[in-house]
């Protein structure tokens, strides 16, 4: 999942105005916007309800926002349903509510309440990224995308738009589109461009090439030192390209600017577990969660370090691998791996279910083919016609985070 920009800005402004007593918020908003701030979830929802009775709306979006980065999912719904009571249209809560419902596999009503945050603020950046991923999740990737390419339409030369547009393109595995919406980014923002070069660089390593991958980031930096974000992804790149000294010495370089984010947490576990430091992956997972246990990416780079540690741990591999799909039933990395690591499981009609289920979602994407090609190669004669299984359903038992 990816930030939420508008949301933050939304909590620093409460925070200045309580703190300033220039807007009308009861102090304990400010109290808990700067727990949030801090990862305090806890304190943040306490905070916040002392002043639900004078500032309802403000105080209990503020409560489901702490809920839900803690993956205390049906308090944090609770909580969305008394704020909205204060403003049934309120775009923020709604959002809110939608990536609850999202994170608890909730994929249709995630969608209609997303739809409706959307309604509600047509030119909300949150609103409409959620909806695409929601409409993803909920396997209409067409209808995601091209929500996304409207409201680019709508203002195409709004860079800020084509760099959502670049992130679904992404999210959907269309990498030559993502790359081209990134350097529409660059384009349009040519002063703010290290941002474009570092999601084009993202873009790069999702389509393994690393080298390519450390160019982008390379310049994100020349243009502006201090790009975090660019700064995790050279630090991946350097590490798939077996640099390990300078991989580790450049996410250390990056850290004190990311400032515990969840991208710099995940570029950390990623890089220690490619320089083979499982402790240092696993610290790096385990506050990751903590600072939002609703993020499929956490799961999936879990398993994936699970799987380094051998075959005695291929079960809880699989287990977060299904954990991460529950959430985000389009993740094909995931389908993926829990394919291959269903291979080793001594159940041979579940490996071959678990290939079919990925054919079934990846035989289109053009990004993915040598991954198709192999899952063709590995299948049994008798399997029957690839790509022809349904949709998998989501796990009978669907894992809540925390």
């Amino acid at each position: 999942m990816r930030r939420l920009p508008s949301l933050v800005l939304l909590l620093a402004v409460g925070a200045a105005c309580a703190a300033a007593a220039g807007c009308g918020l009861p102090a304990a908003i400010g109290r808990g916007d700067a727990a949030v701030r801090r990862g305090a979830y806890d304190e943040a929802d306490a905070a916040y309800v002392s002043a639900g009775a004078r500032a309802p709306l403000d105080a209990w979006r503020g409560a489901c926002h702490a809920r839900l980065l803690a993956g205390k999912l049906a308090a944090a719904l609770d909580a969305c349903e008394r704020a909205l009571a204060a403003n049934s249209a309120d775009a923020a809560t709604l959002t809110l509510k939608g990536r609850a419902l999202r994170a608890s596999a909730r994929h249709d009503e995630a969608v209609r309440v997303l739809q409706a945050a959307r309604a509600a603020g047509p030119d909300d950046r949150d609103a409409v990224a959620w909806l695409g991923m929601a409409l993803v999740d909920d396997l209409r990737r067409g209808e995601a995308l091209a929500t996304l390419r409207a409201w680019v339409d709508l203002r195409p030369d709004n860079p800020v738009r084509w760099a959502e547009l670049a992130s679904l393109q992404a999210y959907v595995y269309d990498l030559d589109d993502a790359e081209r919406s990134w350097r529409k980014v660059i384009d349009l923002d040519p002063a703010g461009a290290a941002a474009g070069y570092a999601g084009l660089a993202e873009a790069f390593l999702l389509h393994d090439q690393p080298h390519e991958a450390r160019r982008a980031a390379e310049t994100a930096l020349d243009r502006y030192s201090a790009q975090p974000y660019a700064g995790a992804v050279l630090a991946r790149a350097l590490a798939r390209e077996g640099e390990k000294a300078l991989a580790r010495s450049r996410l250390d370089a990056s850290a004190p600017a990311a400032s515990g984010a969840i991208f710099a947490l995940l570029s950390r576990a990623e890089v220690g577990r490619l320089l083979g430091d499982a402790a240092m992956a696993r610290a790096a997972l385990d506050a990751a969660r903590a600072r939002d246990a609703t993020d499929e990416r956490i799961a999936y780079e879990r398993g994936l370090l699970l799987e380094s540690l051998g075959p005695a741990s291929a079960g809880d591999a699989r287990a977060a691998y299904r954990e991460a799909l529950a959430i985000r039933p389009f993740y094909l990395e995931a389908r993926w791996r829990l394919a291959l690591a269903t291979e080793t499981s001594g159940d041979p009609t579940a490996y071959r279910d678990r290939l079919l289920e990925f054919l079934a979602q990846a035989r289109d994407v053009a990004a993915l083919r040598p991954w198709v090609d192999d899952a063709l190669r590995r299948l049994p004669p008798d399997s029957g016609t690839p790509g022809s299984a349904p949709t998998p359903a989501a796990p009978e038992s669907v894992p809540t985070p925390g």
